[in-house]
């Protein structure tokens, strides 16, 4: 396992080729990380290390647990994969750049199959990132 920081250890990760509107190509590596204590908490509060390399500086969800930390560091991910596709943003398979790959379908197989309410996700996160955030 890659040890980061503290005691947190790298959990999941992917390889891509991310490809922009303009058809520009770059590599991307996603990665998170295992939950650890948030130094900046008195309370306990634990925090995912979430990186998107090649597009997004790496970045920090943060709960009340390791759980919801991970939780929310999935479904953040989630969220910026949605933005950057609705910014003309395609994502493909490192050995198959024919199709690109929606992240929806990366999570769910398919976004019909998805068992999660997928706008409802997205609006927890919002809400959840808005609370960070102030």
């Amino acid at each position: 396992m890659t040890q980061v920081s503290g005691s947190s250890h790298l959990i999941a990760a992917t390889e891509l080729i991310a490809r922009e509107a303009n058809g520009d190509q770059r590599p991307v590596n996603v990665r998170i990380y295992s939950a650890e204590p948030d130094p900046l908490s008195d309370n306990g509060d634990m925090r995912c290390r979430i990186e998107f390399t090649g597009i997004l500086e790496p970045y920090y969800t943060y709960g009340i647990d390791s759980l919801q930390a991970l939780g929310l560091a999935f479904a953040s991910l989630r969220r910026e994969f949605d933005l950057l596709e609705h910014e003309g943003w395609e994502f493909f398979h490192p050995e198959d750049d024919s199709e690109p790959m929606p992240f929806a379908f990366v999570y769910c197989g398919d976004e019909s199959a998805c068992p999660w309410p997928l706008d409802e996700l997205d609006d927890e996160l919002d809400d959840a990132l808005d609370k960070v955030e102030s």
